[in-house]
């Protein structure tokens, strides 16, 4: 009877060893299949894992990772909760439950999490870099400032830390800082929106040749960039070159025609070419889109 007992016990301990293995070639396989981004196959695998055990929080946070990449944030971040109700602790959990809440625009939450993360890793680089990101979204420029240059403390060539912090300085119009700073990000990485940055520095000190020249190379990077075309228009209406204001105006509303701001700029430089007509019509659009400056415009120009 003995004897029985003991093999009994030791067949019990043999089926949980290899159920736990079991268990762990299915978490290596759904990274497997996550590293190689086919993300449904690691879903699909993980789901199964789950149904059998849901108390593994690595389970619920790879799941929460492969939903984050299927651009599903919502349902990543219910995993992410479940992982964090398992263990409170993990701050790549944090970090990545306030990335999902990045996405979807949910700045606050996002910075909660963000400061979680870093009171339990506090020198994990990106989570200043995407909390000063959401300070920014918030137009909490200093905030943003503070976060970028902490970032930089731990990673000095980190090029999303510069140019953060430089979009912030330039909302501080400190314009002079913002191109020192764009100019790093430049040198680690040649980006599009950099140049657009770049220019809107060099516009605020009233460097339209060099902001035109800057919001042209982001174009030629990138030919539908509608904020790259309508800050160029800008500038050439600045440097009384209205024809090519009005034609950037014109490709910044084919990309988005919803924009009332270049409607309103782009009859301003009918206007100047003494197109009243035009003038008006735009003005008109541009106020039932909402800008309310047209509206004074088109009480000056006496407008029907």
């Amino acid at each position: 009877m003995k004897v029985n007992l003991v093999a009994t016990i030791l067949l019990l301990l043999a089926v949980k060893g290899a159920a736990r293995q079991d268990s762990a070639s299915y978490l290596l396989l759904a990274e497997n299949y996550y590293q190689h981004k086919k993300y449904n196959l690691a879903l699909e695998t993980l789901n199964k894992f789950i149904a059998t055990d849901s108390t593994s929080d690595e389970a619920y946070y790879k799941r929460g990772l492969t939903k984050y990449a299927l651009k599903r944030d919502s349902d990543a971040i219910r995993d992410f909760d479940r992982a964090v109700g398992i263990n409170a602790m993990r701050y790549d959990v944090f970090y990545n439950r306030a990335l999902c809440r990045f996405v979807l625009k949910q700045y606050d939450i996002a910075i909660a999490d963000f400061t979680k993360s870093i009171t339990l890793k506090p020198d994990f680089v990106n989570s200043y870099i995407y909390r000063g990101a959401s300070y920014f979204s918030l137009a909490k420029d200093k905030e943003c400032v503070v976060d970028q240059t902490t970032a930089l403390t731990f990673d000095i060539k980190n090029v999303l830390a510069f140019y953060y912090r430089a979009m912030a300085k330039n909302q501080l119009k400190d314009y002079k800082g913002c191109i020192e700073d764009i100019n790093k990000a430049i040198a680690l990485k040649d980006n599009h929106e950099y140049y657009y940055c770049r220019g809107l520095a060099k516009a605020g000190l009233k460097d339209y040749t060099g902001a035109i020249y800057d919001q042209t190379k982001a174009i030629i990077m990138k030919n539908d960039y509608a904020l790259a075309y309508y800050e160029r228009g800008l500038n050439y209406i600045v440097e009384g070159e209205d024809d090519k204001a009005i034609r950037d105006f014109n490709k910044t509303i084919s990309l988005r025609p919803n924009m009332a701001k270049a409607y309103h700029y782009r009859g301003l430089a009918k206007k100047y070419k003494n197109d009243i007509t035009g003038a008006c019509l735009d003005l008109r659009k541009a106020q039932q889109l909402g800008f309310n400056k047209s509206t004074d415009e088109l009480e000056k120009m006496s407008c029907n």
